[in-house]
Order: structure tokens, then sequence, then C-alpha cells
């Protein structure tokens, strides 16, 4: 059986999801998906941006904690669901 050991000392996780939608749906999706760092959980940076082709959003945990990881994974999850879901729903 696994142990989890958590760290007394938080880390810093940054993650970066980069997925191709073309020029124009990429653009239009990260104007109208803004991420706004109110509703954000304590501690996590949302950013986006389209870079060519890419729609590109990266999440920053400045002090991670194990519960964290796991809000870090849920955003995560989320992000991926509506990026590959809204391009489908339009197209």
């Amino acid at each position: 059986m696994a142990r989890v050991v958590e760290s007394k000392r938080p880390i810093k996780v940054a993650t970066t999801i980069r997925v191709h939608l073309g020029r124009r749906v990429a653009e239009a999706l990260a104007l109208a998906l803004k991420p706004d760092d109110v509703s954000a959980p304590r501690g996590f940076k949302l950013v986006n941006r389209a870079e060519g082709d890419y729609l590109v959003y990266e999440i920053t945990c400045s002090a991670c904690s194990a519960e964290d990881l796991l809000t870090l994974a849920s955003i995560v999850s989320e992000l991926l669901l509506m990026m590959y879901s809204i391009p489908k729903a339009l197209g």
C-alpha cells in the first residue's frame, strides 16, 4: 500500500495546456474565456492566450499543498473538457 507523506514546505507547481484549434477559434475562445483570478482558488493564477493555432492555458499554484494538487487536477480536467467540447458544439 502506498503511503503519502505531505511536505512541510509548499511547492510551486505550473501546468501548461496547449490545444490545437485553428487560429480563429483559438483567438475567439481566448477572448471569450478569459479567466479572472478573483474566482480562482486561493494561491492559483490562471492565464490564457492564443498562440497561432493554439489556445494556451497556464495554471500556477504558488504554494501547493497535497490538497491543492487535487484542485489543480480538477481545474486541468475541466479546462480540457471545455477546450474540446466548445469547438465540437460550434462546428
